[in-house]
């Protein structure tokens, strides 16, 4: 069979364009390109049908980074961390380099998690059915939050304060153990809890943009009125900080791969996991190229990892990859151990469908960021409606819900608060997305044994155990008692 033919290549390739296009457009993201372009794939040939959606997943996970790096704003859930020194670089002039780092980043990883997929899914399908429950779920999350204790900020009371009202939103809705509403005030749109994209959208675009409505007029984005830097350059600091983009990789790949914990987490867990490693300086959040290297590097090298529980197990690894699991069951085909003995043929050819996207995504990126780096350079008096109208559209056309855009402005007035008063948002955004996983699992497990030492019932328990234990207390343990010059060096 040959895997490479030259109409699949084609339908990778508009796949990747509507992607990105999508992608750039705030709130829309990767699930909602996919759900809109599904009737597309009716008609389709199963393998056409997988390439052109391919493409769009792919190109629409990295056109989000775009709006984050220019705007400040997250074109979806997985490009928050982007914002937070891909920003600061558009200001100083940087835009370019940011842009390029971006890029090559995101085509390193996603070709990285593109090769993790073809090798490593049919071992993890059979690590799966012999080892995943709620316990180990459990330890999962709490690896994943104590990875992001360095997001609390120096600030630690308010910082808690952060993450205890994330945590107070995150339970806002049905209770998924007993069935029971809960802080729903009788509403009958706050039963399913408040929306992940209206809230993020609220909390950091429309605060932005409030923000953005308080300068001069005449000024732009860009404090600087030439574009310093270039692609070039920021993917040369990319391949100079390839050891970063390993550590990113590796955590994409792997939180990637359990159903329900998404690409906003893992996008999180890769910057502050760098920012641990490298903000000796303070330079983090200020404009460091890494912090734009490690989101983005694991952004996509998460697209790959996702599909593995797709395919494997039958359990989708994030909304995209749900839309993906229901192609593949219109066409026929059934997810799971089987899908591997059955359909040999397509999964193979998936696999280097998943593989060419990527590697022809930096191209075609290239060719097509010099026109939304000029975006810098627009007045903001010409960008902020612009920008107002298209955050409410992308919250409004997720799902025809008017409540939808009451919550994007009643977040978008707490996020200017919290800018305001230096609250830092991340410890409330990891509370909300976490915080009702680490219940449903914490719980779950308590039922299925006597006692809590039905989380460590297992050697694999025992294990994730201590790589959580390590984490939260190795970095104070190092700082106490690693020996630093008492007089520095003329």
């Amino acid at each position: 069979m040959e895997y490479i033919e030259v109409g699949i290549f084609l339908w990778v390739v508009v796949g990747l364009l509507i992607g990105i296009l999508v992608g750039v457009l705030p709130g829309l993201g990767a699930a909602t390109a996919l759900s809109l372009l599904v009737p597309l794939t009716y008609k389709m040939d199963t393998n056409i049908a997988i390439a052109f959606i391919m493409g769009v997943f792919v190109g629409a996970v990295y056109g989000s980074s775009i709006t984050s790096i220019l705007l400040n704003i997250p074109g979806s859930a997985t490009s928050v961390a982007t914002m937070f020194d891909g920003y600061p670089l558009t200001v100083k002039g940087y835009s370019l380099t940011a842009l390029g780092a971006s890029i090559t980043s995101s085509s390193i990883g996603g070709i990285a998690g593109a090769l993790f997929l073809m090798f490593v899914s049919r071992y993890i399908a059979n690590f799966f059915m012999h080892n995943m429950d709620s316990p180990s779920y459990f330890w999962i999350i709490m690896i994943a939050l104590s990875c992001l204790i360095t997001a609390i900020g120096k600030d630690r009371t308010i910082g808690f304060a952060s993450a205890l009202f994330g945590l107070m939103v995150g339970t806002i809705g049905m209770d998924m153990m007993s069935f029971n509403y809960r802080y729903n005030f009788g509403s009958f749109y706050m039963g399913d809890g408040i929306p992940m994209v209206p809230l993020i959208l609220g909390i950091y675009a429309l605060s932005h943009i409030m923000t953005l409505s308080q300068r001069e007029v005449g000024e732009s984005i860009s404090k600087s009125v030439q574009m310093h830097g270039s692609l070039w350059e920021g993917a040369k600091q990319t391949l100079i900080n390839w050891v970063l983009v390993i550590r990113s990789i590796i955590i994409g790949a792997v939180i990637g791969v359990f159903p329900g914990i998404g690409g906003a987490t893992a996008n999180l867990v890769a910057y502050y996991n760098a920012k641990s490693k490298y903000n000796q300086d303070d330079t983090f959040g200020k404009g460091d190229i890494r912090g734009v290297i490690a989101a983005e590097a694991c952004n996509n090298a998460t697209v790959a990892s996702t599909l593995v529980p797709t395919f494997t197990l039958g359990i989708p690894g994030g909304i995209p990859a749900a839309i993906l699991l229901s192609i593949l069951m219109i066409h026929g085909l059934t997810p799971g151990p089987t899908l591997f003995t059955e359909n040999v043929d397509f999964v193979n050819q998936t696999f280097v469908t998943v593989l060419i996207a990527n590697l022809i995504l930096f191209p075609i990126a290239i060719l097509t960021l010099r026109f939304f780096a000029r975006i810098t350079t627009v007045k903001i008096s010409i960008l902020v409606p612009f920008l107002l109208v298209f955050v409410v559209y992308g919250v409004y056309g997720l799902q025809r819900s008017l409540y939808d855009v009451i919550i994007v402005f009643v977040f978008g007035l707490i996020g200017y608060l919290f800018n305001k008063y230096n609250i830092p948002i991340v410890p409330f955004l990891i509370s909300y997305l976490l915080g009702p996983m680490f219940e449903v699992s914490l719980r779950r497990s308590l039922r299925a044994g006597d006692d809590i030492f039905i989380l460590v019932s297992k050697p694999f328990h025992i294990v994730l155990a201590i790589i959580a234990l390590l984490l939260i207390v190795g970095p104070p343990l190092y700082n106490l008692f690693v020996k630093k010059p008492l007089i520095k060096q003329a």
